[in-house]
């Protein structure tokens, strides 16, 4: 009977073990699952600035090119004369 108690009482510490390493294991995944949600939110908010800003420069981009489309409008035309040279022609 006593070698049955002290097989039982064994067991128990060892289970007691058991469950205090899993309470641990717990604490220590619910901490890691808290940081990995805090950093997700950093992401997100990182991503949504990145695209924030990505859709200024876009914006500033076509505004340039709209610019520059309007510059080259106005050159002449290679081998086209202007209307001042047209004139002078004529005199």
């Amino acid at each position: 009977m006593d070698q049955e108690l002290d097989t039982l009482a064994e067991r128990t510490r060892e289970l007691l073990a058991l469950v205090r390493r899993l309470a641990e294991d717990n604490e220590r995944l619910r901490s890691d699952k808290a940081q990995l949600h805090a950093d997700q939110a950093q992401l997100r908010a990182e991503l949504a600035a990145s695209m924030d800003a990505r859709g200024a420069l876009y914006g500033r981009m076509a505004q340039a090119r709209a610019k520059v489309e309007t510059a080259l409008s106005r050159l002449p035309t290679p081998g086209a004369e202007t209307q001042d040279e047209a004139q002078d022609g004529e005199h």
